[in-house]
């Protein structure tokens, strides 16, 4: 997940500025809310790679505790869709590992909210934007201070 977002972002970096407007395909954000398209900029892909490093990361340690905003709850419903193809295509998909990864993603997201972001809108416009998802869900969540960074912030101030 994390090399195909890098890979994402040096495709979005040369052709960009945004995924609604270039033509090259992409690993991860062609499965974003399509309606989102326009805000899928360079920054914004950079701040998903970030969340996206810091959730794996937390997801190797004992006590995971779940996804810290929306951006985690989609970057894990990918990561739980590349495990099931990965095991499928290694003839490891048994019905254990299929009910295991089940149980997981339904111990592991307090709602499906997320999911609603794929609902077109009646106009086709999004409602809402992007850096919404970085918000964290409670005082006890954490996101990355990159990823979470606020609508005043720019590229440059980041670097």
């Amino acid at each position: 997940l994390v090399d195909e977002l890098f890979t994402d972002l040096a495709g979005l970096e040369e052709d960009g500025p945004t995924v609604a407007e270039t033509d090259a395909p992409f690993m991860v954000l062609d499965d974003l809310p399509p309606q989102f398209a326009l805000q899928y900029t360079v920054l914004f892909v950079r701040r998903l790679t970030v969340t996206a490093v810091t959730m794996t990361g937390r997801l190797t340690q004992p006590h995971f505790g779940g996804p810290s905003c929306v951006a985690e709850e989609l970057l894990l419903k990918f990561l739980l869709a590349q495990a099931e193809v990965t095991a499928d295509l290694y003839e490891l998909l048994s019905d254990e590992v299929e009910t295991a990864l089940q149980v997981f993603a339904d111990g592991v997201f307090e709602d499906l909210d997320h999911d609603w972001l794929y609902t077109p809108t009646a106009d086709g416009v999004a409602k809402g934007t992007v850096q919404d998802w970085f918000i964290p869900f409670g005082d006890e969540r954490y996101v990355h201070p990159y990823a979470a960074n606020d609508d005043g912030d720019d590229v440059e101030s980041l670097d």
